[in-house]
């Protein structure tokens, strides 16, 4: 068994005590540049929405075929809070992106990263977490497809990045230019959201989004998460600068579409702003959710005409209900407002463990393969197609496996604590029960889930728990993730120590 400390890198607290700020405010920058003013001791937030929308067509990742956009539901957006704490001179920033994408590359991080630090030196990016909604209806910032054939006007993926970055970056420093003083209140509501997407069947295997009417259907492989956890954000005049709200569902209702659209955030944002404040910024995350889903698993047919019934498509049902759930905290938030937290912040690089696929999953993955062609061949439909490169993923690693073991993963977590209030960041799709065990050991009062964390390593995919290994569903296979249970279980117990840190700083 590989010992934990074996795979953990030395953890970096990224404050900006050691940052340029505090040199600039030490009078050591250039006289060239003007100096900022040093902010008297205090709690700043400032907030920024960016529409980041592409005006041309698109491909859209997510699924095992090609889609191209072809209009636009709800504008694709960027929601950007920036928090400044400043206590005895000494300040500590924290920046969170909400991101309407499946995902982002490693390349796009990287070049965030740097043009990030060209209009905000004094900050170090790793302060600034960018983590995605998970819709599966936003632009592309991976690879171009190589089968998208001749598309008028197509945006590739590179022409993406410089699009977005054009716009993200000047509203990341508008979102910290934009600071006031300010007061915070949290608040933690319900709603069903997401329903974990694994059917189990009574030969022990589970399949992902399969029929549960069925006889030999025998329950969901875990529990779903209902928590809607809600931080809000106040300016003097007790107007709402930024509302957060964490749950455990990805925006994919209307995941197999061709429409650029945020989802349910896209359906919920308007419908808060016009309750609370036309300008306050409305920031979603996705929490722990690997293995969750939007769809429906049972009583599909009672949930469907209690939708039609209200008029609503999926996406409007699930925002329905979770403005029914900020509506149920709001007025108890607003009256507990506090101010001048404690604010840490560290950011920790982990080298995990990677999964080793034993020669049993090779020859499933081999004969699954051989299943796909056949299928291809019969129908020359591109999802066969899509699957057999996925498939040939894992296939891949076990030969590379062959010759050079298994390698490690690089990747990071980080933890804020503001107040009372525990936010932690990952790279993966993380397994609900991942986010279970954080939330039950954290010593915070509420604690904040982020995954899907932009990461300047390679991709991280989904993280399992050695349940949903042995189940074999899409997201617990080789080709689907690069990390097992073993490096699952040091990301949480890596996780809660820092909290414990966090919470016993002085």
């Amino acid at each position: 068994m590989t010992t934990r400390r074996a795979f953990l890198k030395t953890a970096a607290i990224s404050t900006l005590s050691t940052s340029v700020l505090s040199s600039q405010v030490n009078g050591e920058e250039s006289e060239k540049k003007e100096e900022p003013t040093p902010k008297p001791d205090g709690f700043y937030v400032g907030a920024v929405s960016v529409d980041i929308t592409p005006d041309r067509p698109v491909t859209l990742p997510g699924q095992h075929f090609t889609r191209v956009s072809n209009g636009v539901r709800t504008p694709v957006e960027a929601n950007i809070v920036a928090m400044e704490s400043v206590k005895d001179g000494v300040s500590t920033p924290v920046i969170y992106i909400s991101f309407d994408a499946v995902g982002v590359s490693y390349v796009f991080c990287r070049a965030f990263r740097e043009e990030l630090k060209k209009v905000l030196p004094e900050i170090n990016p790793e302060n600034v977490s960018l983590s995605c909604t998970h819709t599966h209806t936003g632009a592309n910032y991976y690879i171009d497809p190589k089968d998208v054939g001749d598309v008028p006007n197509l945006m590739n993926v590179a022409e993406i990045r410089t699009f977005t970055l054009a716009r993200l970056i000047p509203a990341v420093k508008k979102a910290w230019d934009s600071r006031v003083p300010a007061r915070y209140g949290f608040g933690l509501s319900f709603a069903t959201l997401g329903f974990c997407r694994g059917c189990v069947f009574s030969d022990g295997s589970t399949v992902n989004n399969a029929d549960s009417s069925v006889p030999t259907f025998r329950g969901l492989e875990t529990q779903s998460d209902p928590d809607v956890n809600v931080l809000c954000f106040w300016n003097e005049k007790d107007e709402l600068i930024s509302m957060l709200i964490n749950v455990a569902c990805p925006s994919q209702c209307n995941e197999i579409t061709s429409k650029l659209d945020a989802d349910y955030w896209g359906d919920l944002r308007p419908q808060l702003k016009e309750k609370y404040g036309k300008d306050a910024v409305i920031l979603g995350f996705c929490s722990a959710a690997g293995d969750q889903t939007p769809g429906i698993r049972y009583r599909k047919e009672a949930e469907l005409r209690m939708q039609k019934m209200r008029g609503l498509d999926r996406a409007g049902e699930m925002a329905r209900r979770l403005l029914k759930a900020v509506d149920d905290v709001y007025d108890l938030i607003a009256a507990d407002k506090k101010s001048n937290p404690v604010v840490t912040f560290e950011y920790i690089p982990l080298e995990l463990p990677g999964r080793k696929i034993t020669d049993e999953e090779h020859e499933k993955d081999l004969k699954s393969r051989a299943e796909f062609q056949k299928l291809y061949e019969q129908t020359h439909q591109d999802r066969f197609k899509g699957r057999l490169a996925w498939l040939q993923l894992g296939i891949d690693r076990w030969e590379r496996q062959q010759k050079n073991g298994v390698p490690t993963h690089k990747t990071f977590i980080s933890v804020m604590r503001l107040g009372e209030l525990a936010f932690c960041t990952n790279t993966f799709e993380l397994y609900v029960d991942y986010g279970i065990q954080i939330k039950g050991r954290s010593k915070a009062m509420q604690t904040f889930l982020f995954q899907l964390t932009m990461s300047p390593w390679e991709y991280s995919g989904y993280l399992p728990t050695a349940k949903g290994v042995k189940g074999g569903a899409y997201g617990a296979v080789p080709s689907s993730n690069y990390v097992g249970p073993e490096g699952g279980q040091i990301l949480v117990d890596e996780t809660v120590a820092a909290i414990e840190r966090a919470f016993n700083s002085k």
